[in-house]
């Protein structure tokens, strides 16, 4: 009879190759070759058995000898090189799953009756196959047939069933069930039934997987500047074009003199607010110019040996500057209505397209997400160049937009009180309805903010806790 713990071999990963000089085991990986000292044969002959197909954990301690200090040795070089990302272990003969983790942990089984699929875990496609990952896990399971996810789906089925009494698809044997749910349960792919999170329950599937695969920790793949994509094509232009069409040029206020006249930073702070209605009088086109012109122009643009960067009154990521802003004009004396896009190399801003039924779609959405009753004068929607990120980071490309965007909003609320207009931050919208209006790409630069601006209305005035707020003039 086949006992489940020699379904679970330990194994060189595919990129890795063993040769022998002498008393030294040299490691061939891709990050370099890797000599270690090995005198005793028995433990050289493990490392060609971790090779050749790999061996369960009893194996390699039999081969090695049954000393203790063998024993030690075993565990921690095998712990070692699993954190190490050079082993990892396969399920099943044939193998139904290879285990990559960044953490080594081989209990032989737990005393756990009952069994449900952790609430973050999910199965996914990549170019070698199929993944089942888990955002609480550390380890990633890559499937190597049908009989890991027909194994996943009796049990996500079977919840509260202890799964011991399980019936396999037709293919799985028991020993096979019970090797994989060990494994799984090993990686935090299975918790038991009882794992109370209440934490947990408080996050949604889609942020619990973005915070961990965008952060360091519960991964060991590719993060940050790794310039993946620099030998596939050139990077994006640190400043670019929606449109040929002409632009019109936008008023630039004269910073000398703002700095004798603004507000100090404390009253700015202190008067921000958000304002949803917009007021009595339109905002104007040299306003709408100042308010650019202070907060998202290009002042400068260099070369580095990578790509074009460009410093900007807000702080960006790397200088790769990828959110691009598109003004829905709706009231703005001196402006047509309609929807352009702001050009930050020239301070200028470029039609779009005029009024429509599209852009009044978009109007009434921002409107709904406002609250507010009427069209707010100025409508800014952000999208994001993820080509200017994606060249050149991995795993926290839409992370840092993120981040860059909340920067932008806070430059804008600073910017717009420091002028005694109206600002409002809005917390979403509906990406696909602008790329279809607009003509943007979705994914190529998808809409991740939007941003109203109007002249402040006198019956919205709030207060704060302790004292009445003046709104800069």
């Amino acid at each position: 009879m086949i006992r489940p713990h020699t379904l679970r071999r330990y194994r060189f990963d595919d990129d890795v190759s063993v040769s022998e000089i002498g008393e030294a085991i040299l490691l061939a990986t891709p990050r370099g070759e890797l000599s270690l000292s090995v005198r005793q044969r028995e433990r050289r002959t493990m490392f060609h058995h971790l090779s050749d197909g790999g061996a369960d954990v009893a194996s390699l301690l039999s081969i090695v000898g049954g000393a203790a200090t063998d024993t030690v040795w075993v565990y921690r070089t095998l712990e070692k090189f699993v954190r190490a990302g050079l082993v990892v272990e396969s399920i099943g003969i044939p193998s139904a799953a290879v285990i990559r983790r960044m953490v080594f942990d081989d209990t032989g089984g737990r005393a756990v009756d009952r069994v449900r699929v952790d609430p973050t875990a999910y199965l996914r496609a990549d170019p070698d196959g199929m993944i089942f990952e888990c955002a609480r896990s550390t380890s990633l399971v890559r499937v190597t047939d049908w009989r890991l996810p027909a194994v996943i789906a009796t049990l996500a089925q079977a919840s509260g069933v202890p799964w011991r009494e399980l019936t396999w698809p037709e293919g799985v044997d028991d020993a096979l069930a019970e090797a994989v749910v060990i494994a799984l349960l090993e990686t935090g792919h299975l918790r038991p039934d009882e794992d109370s999170s209440p934490e947990l329950r408080e996050w949604s599937f889609h942020d619990s997987v973005f915070h961990t695969r965008s952060r360091l920790g519960y991964h060991d793949g590719p993060y940050g500047g790794t310039y993946a994509n620099a030998s596939m094509r050139a990077p994006l232009p640190a400043v670019t074009s929606a449109s040929d069409a002409p632009s019109i040029p936008l008023a630039r206020p004269d910073l000398a003199d703002l700095s004798r006249t603004d507000p100090p930073l404390v009253t700015v702070q202190e008067s921000r607010q958000s304002w949803r209605r917009s007021g009595p009088r339109a905002v104007t086109a040299d306003e709408l110019g100042e308010f650019l012109y202070r907060s998202a122009r290009v002042r400068a643009q260099r070369s580095t040996d990578r790509e074009d960067i460009s410093l900007r009154p807000y702080p960006g990521g790397g200088a790769d500057y990828e959110l691009e802003i598109y003004p829905l004009v709706n009231r703005v004396d001196g402006l047509d209505r309609g929807l352009y896009h702001y050009n930050p190399a020239d301070h200028a801003l470029v039609p779009l397209s005029p009024w429509s039924d599209g852009l009044e779609a978009l109007a009434d959405e921002i409107s709904r997400t406002a609250v507010t009753d009427s069209y707010p004068d100025v409508m800014f929607f952000v999208t994001a160049r993820m080509g200017r990120l994606t060249y050149k980071y991995e795993a926290i490309p839409y992370a840092l937009a993120l981040k860059d965007l909340g920067v932008l909003y806070s430059t804008w609320y600073m910017t717009a009180t420091a002028m005694g207009l109206a600002p409002c931050a809005l917390g979403g919208g509906d990406s696909a309805l602008f790329a279809q209006v607009s003509g943007v790409s979705m994914w190529a630069e998808p809409r991740i903010g939007e941003f109203i601006l109007n002249t402040p209305d006198p019956t919205e005035r709030r207060t704060a806790p302790a004292e009445e707020r003046e709104v800069p003039e």
